[in-house]
């Protein structure tokens, strides 16, 4: 072999292995460039899965403040209801009541009887009916007593009458007439009141169930006219300073698990937030409102609605209690107590 053909072969192989360098590198440069590419994704999801950590951990440490929260809720709902069970007991055998009893007596517009049997009484839903509470020997009068009066309806106004009631102008078992409405100097009209016949405490009575909130469908607790007869009726409670509850009844037909169980009624979100809607229906405040569930077809008495019905009534005396020494002190001081 010349000289030139070996110069011409050594140009060969350089040029392939020159070649073949470059490819190298040119490989190289994209497993470099894939490398990083990897990096920076393996980075991204890096933070990505802190970040989503962090979400997870945030939503962890918010559900144990809320389970925290409402277990603390309910204990003390569930310490509410019972935490006065002797007491109750009490109230239903006429010992201690929790309240001084003085002659005179606390009035709470709303109509409930509690005993141990049923107790039939015709129906009177057009005027005012007293209800004296007893004790359970049916002997002696509880020093208290629930006043009902005839419900509102739409184009009857009866405001006028329900402001004699609230100043105990007028007698038990007195017929309301829309048409005409009792005024002083008529027959049967209470010219001197005592503080035994003022109320010191306005129930308004809704129903869960009249009430929705469906996206579709809004029903409100009353009518429009209705509404605006208790708006007329609060103006003339508020000037009066008379402390107003609300009694949500039938909140057993709303709620299932309240149905199968009284005691979950401060535990159900559903009759909460229809608490809350009840409140602001009447433009009062959400602690205003007693949850009640009622009799329907049982046959007698049960404690469980007892005690619900009992404690709700322990709140209309306490808000009275309230009441009555704010507006009638010097009566109260001129009162004698009966010993316990």
């Amino acid at each position: 072999m010349t000289l030139k053909e070996e110069m011409i072969k050594l140009s060969s192989v350089l040029e392939f292995h020159k070649n073949n360098n470059e490819q190298m590198q040119r490989k190289a440069e994209t497993f470099e460039a894939e490398r990083t590419q990897l990096s920076s994704d393996l980075e991204h999801h890096r933070k990505k899965n802190e970040q989503l950590q962090g979400e997870v951990e945030s939503e962890r440490t918010k559900t144990r403040v809320k389970l925290r929260n409402h277990k603390e809720v309910n204990d003390d709902l569930k310490h509410r209801i019972f935490e006065n069970e002797e007491e109750i007991k009490q109230l239903q055998d006429d010992e201690k009541h929790e309240l001084k009893k003085p002659k005179k007596k606390h009035n709470v517009e709303i109509p409930k009887l509690l005993d141990k049997r049923w107790r039939l009484e015709p129906l009177f839903d057009r005027g005012v009916r007293k209800y004296p509470i007893y004790a359970s020997d049916n002997r002696r009068q509880l020093m208290f007593q629930l006043c009902d009066c005839r419900g509102l309806e739409d184009g009857v106004d009866i405001t006028q009458d329900i402001e004699s009631i609230l100043e105990g102008h007028i007698h038990n078992n007195y017929v309301i007439n829309p048409a005409s409405p009792l005024k002083e100097n008529m027959h049967g009209y209470n010219q001197h009141p005592g503080l035994e016949d003022k109320i010191h405490c306005v129930v308004y009575i809704l129903e869960a169930e009249k009430h929705s909130d469906h996206a579709d469908i809004h029903t409100p607790f009353t009518t429009e006219d209705v509404r605006n007869q208790i708006e007329n009726i609060q103006t003339r409670v508020e000037q009066k300073g008379i402390p107003q509850l609300i009694l949500l009844n039938k909140v057993d037909i709303v709620c299932e698990s309240t149905m199968l169980t009284t005691s979950d009624v401060y535990r159900s979100s559903l009759i909460r937030q229809r608490c809350i809607d009840a409140a602001e229906f009447l433009g009062l405040s959400p602690m205003t409102v007693l949850p009640m569930r009622n009799y329907y077809m049982e046959t007698s008495t049960t404690d469980d609605i007892g005690i619900l019905a009992l404690f709700n009534i322990r709140q209309m005396l306490r808000v009275s209690d309230t009441f009555l020494p704010v507006n009638y002190l010097q009566e109260l001081r001129s009162d004698k107590y009966e010993p316990q």
